[in-house]
């Protein structure tokens, strides 16, 4: 891929996904890189890594190569979750929506979606937020999109006042206490007793639900 690309931008969602042997070969090449640099001749992408978890927490796993953290650090920041950030997505929807609208000829989000689509806590970041606004587009007509198009497990995250088909409560709680332990193991790089604390929950507890949630979602795999 990189040599593919010798101009632009290369940009890897989720570098700890990445197998280990890809992030030994792409660390080799950014040192590669900087001694070319050094030399006054860089070539090639610029290379732009990201990953949802803390480097020391996915180095402790062996899933992120220690010769790429050590090379990573002198430039490298951090960005908050979408859902830390919500004054940021109507800037970010419009965008999105602007971009995606020139493959689908529409173009606007209509004021009641837009307070959704802020009021909604977006576990997978803008990813997420970028392929809910596409759905709609595809679905919308000309020049709208409108509450009514979003998914509904959007919708119901803030209601005002309950619709007159009803919902589904269980479902609802249950999707929101999984977020809230997901945020919390994240926000503690994966520590379960701290996560525990965090919730106000023992820690058995939390194991508990942990373990109920993983055989639920494997139950839903193919």
């Amino acid at each position: 891929m990189i040599q593919s690309c010798q101009r632009g931008t290369i940009y890897l969602n989720e570098l700890a996904k990445l197998p280990l042997p890809l992030q030994q070969r792409c660390a080799i090449y950014l040192e590669e890189w900087r001694w070319r640099a050094r030399s006054g001749s860089p070539e090639g992408p610029r290379l732009v890594l990201a990953t949802q978890w803390h480097p020391k927490a996915v180095k402790a796993e062996k899933r992120l190569a220690a010769s790429l953290i050590e090379l990573l650090p002198q430039a490298s920041f951090a960005l908050k979750p979408l859902r830390e950030r919500s004054e940021d997505i109507p800037y970010l929807a419009s965008y999105l929506v602007e971009r995606i609208a020139r493959r689908l000829n529409r173009y606007e989000i209509s004021p009641a979606a837009m307070r959704v689509l802020t009021e909604y806590w977006w576990e997978n970041n803008i990813d997420e937020l970028e392929s809910v606004l596409e759905s709609a587009l595809n679905c919308a007509p000309p020049h709208s999109i409108d509450e009514e198009l979003l998914p509904l497990r959007i919708r119901q995250a803030a209601l005002a006042s309950i619709p007159e088909q009803g919902i589904d409560l269980p479902r609802m709680v249950e999707n929101y206490e999984r977020q809230l332990i997901k945020t919390a193991l994240r926000q503690t790089n994966g520590s379960q007793t701290r996560a525990a604390r965090l919730l106000g929950l023992h820690l058995q507890t939390l194991n508990t639900k942990i373990k109920r949630f993983s055989e639920r979602q494997k139950a839903k795999e193919p």
